[in-house]
């Protein structure tokens, strides 16, 4: 999911639907040295975000998180009954 919105900071997100592939992506972000700085609750989506950054790679920030109600509900995601893992990347402007 990639936004075009100009209303709107972040530029990109992805949601993974399994437990292997989270971890595998997570595992790629440890990698790249990101470390979580933050954590906070998100009503909108009824979870846990967590924010991280990484010395390598300043003005990114990394938000992820586990929750059924992803994107508002929009399309696909009408009608979740599984867990969506979500990663969205902010980049500072």
């Amino acid at each position: 999911y990639v936004s075009i919105r100009e209303d709107v900071q972040w530029r990109i997100a992805h949601t993974v639907h399994t437990k292997q592939l989270n971890d595998r992506l997570m595992q790629e972000f440890v990698t790249a040295q990101f470390e979580v700085i933050d954590s906070a609750y998100y009503a909108e989506t009824e979870s846990y975000f967590t924010h991280s950054i990484s010395q390598q790679h300043p003005g990114i920030h990394l938000f992820r998180g586990t929750t059924l109600k992803p994107w508002y509900f929009r399309g696909l995601y009408q009608k979740v009954t599984w867990p969506c893992y979500v990663f969205e990347v902010y980049k500072e402007e």
